[in-house]
């Protein structure tokens, strides 16, 4: 349900050569998976209504549907690629995904699909040394996008627009002292700081993610992260005035 993980994984999809859909969470791709025709499923973990380690389950159990399922997390908890495996799964992928690593993947369980996909050497473009701040990277979105200056343009754009309104419910879950909400929504930023590289911004928030019990550690480093992105907001706006 993150946009921006959205907005990526169809631009690299689309790419190889696929039509993609996009359900926001498990129970409407359930209700897609029982309408319509796909070749192979890319399931997020963690999203409303009905998260994937569910959606999986009924895929193969109440559907006894055999259709490849990659998982697609931005957990690195040990144990985690086992655990989506074990419900029925095929494969496992991290969030922020190489592209060439996710190609690899599907032609792996959709072999017979290879001979009409653009292979690694294709979609991949040469990367150029780039660093813009101490935190802040753009070269992962530059990769990706392949060189399509519009999409890293939409990119950014959507990266202005949804984060300073999540960041604000991220302040009132603190404020609420809302510990699943501070999880939910942590979550869901740290895949998109590390989108546009802001690493060290999406390991506070993994921290945040996974120490919330330590309520005021959680609060500083919430703080930090709030700063931090006020000082690139200001970058990635001018960003798109002088090259976009």
């Amino acid at each position: 349900d993150n946009a921006l993980n959205q907005r990526l994984a169809v631009k690299v999809l689309s790419k190889m050569g696929f039509e993609v859909e996009i359900a926001d969470n498990g129970k409407i791709g359930i209700e897609k998976l029982k309408n319509g025709k796909y070749d192979l499923i890319l399931m997020d973990i963690q999203m409303p209504v009905m998260d994937g380690n569910e959606a999986t389950k009924i895929i193969r159990k109440d559907l006894n549907s055999q259709i490849p399922i990659i998982a697609m997390t931005a957990h690195s908890l040990l144990g985690e690629k086992e655990k989506c495996i074990e419900i029925g799964m095929n494969d496992y992928i991290g969030k922020p995904f190489k592209q060439d690593d996710l190609y690899q993947k599907i032609v792996n369980l959709l072999p017979e699909k290879k001979e009409n996909l653009n292979s690694e050497s294709k979609l991949i473009t040469k990367k150029e040394p780039e660093a813009y701040s101490e935190s802040i990277n753009l070269n992962y979105l530059k990769e990706l996008s392949g060189g399509d200056k519009q999409f890293e343009k939409e990119m950014i754009e959507l990266f202005l627009i949804k984060v300073p309104k999540e960041i604000n419910m991220l302040d009132s879950a603190f404020i609420d002292s809302d510990s699943a909400l501070i999880k939910s929504i942590a979550h869901k930023l740290k895949s998109s700081m590390s989108i546009v590289g802001l690493s060290v911004l999406s390991n506070y928030l993994s921290d945040i993610e996974n120490d919330i019990i330590n309520i005021t550690s959680c609060l500083k480093k919430f703080t930090f992260v709030k700063n931090k992105l006020n000082e690139h907001y200001g970058f990635l706006r001018k960003k798109l005035t002088d090259e976009y």
